[in-house]
């Protein structure tokens, strides 16, 4: 008989967890989220701002050297894909992992993550748009710009912009082309 009696009281404390945690899961949505951090105007790589978009770069480019469309696809806004798509198609190709592959080069070399990381210019944001202007890479002139939207608490490359006319080395020109990226579509 003792047993029973423990046995019946384990089904209540079963019974009692059991409904402890549908009540959790029940009132978990409508409890107040905290939002994430608002984005400093203006931040460096080495800021948590900037590691945080510097990492979406390198996965998008980790992404495009396994040729996987699907991770490429989880790094990128919808409409950035559609038209990275738009553009491969007026060169007779589609995105496909070849594509993918192709655009960082064989070694990785012409990956976006590269040139921000060897020679980044600055970073910038406004409301939930940020970006980082680059010196062009490959002995190109000007600078490349990398727009970011906020997804939540993740970051998604939203915009990559070449602009020959800036000079990396002038500080208002670079903050006048980011202000442009950032106001962008």
């Amino acid at each position: 008989m003792a047993s029973d009696a423990g046995r019946e009281a384990g089904k209540w404390a079963l019974l009692a967890a059991a409904a402890t945690a549908g009540i959790a899961f029940l009132a978990l949505p409508w409890l107040p989220r905290q939002a994430p951090p608002a984005l400093p105007d203006e931040f460096a790589l080495a800021t948590p701002t900037g590691r945080a978009l510097l990492s979406v770069l390198q996965w998008h480019d980790s992404a495009c050297a396994a040729g996987d469309v699907e991770e490429f696809a989880e790094r990128v806004t919808a409409d950035y894909a559609k038209g990275f798509a738009r553009r491969l198609e007026a060169l007779g190709r589609r995105l496909d992992g070849v594509a993918l592959r192709a655009y960082v080069g064989l070694d990785g070399s012409l990956g976006l993550a590269r040139p921000v990381e060897n020679d980044c210019r600055g970073g910038f944001a406004h409301g939930e748009r940020a970006c980082l202007v680059a010196a062009a890479p490959h002995g190109q002139r000007g600078v490349i710009g990398l727009a970011f939207c906020r997804d939540g608490s993740a970051f998604r490359l939203d915009a990559v912009a070449h602009q020959p006319a800036v000079d990396p080395g002038d500080a208002v020109g670079v903050a006048a082309f980011a202000r442009h990226l950032l106001d962008g579509p």
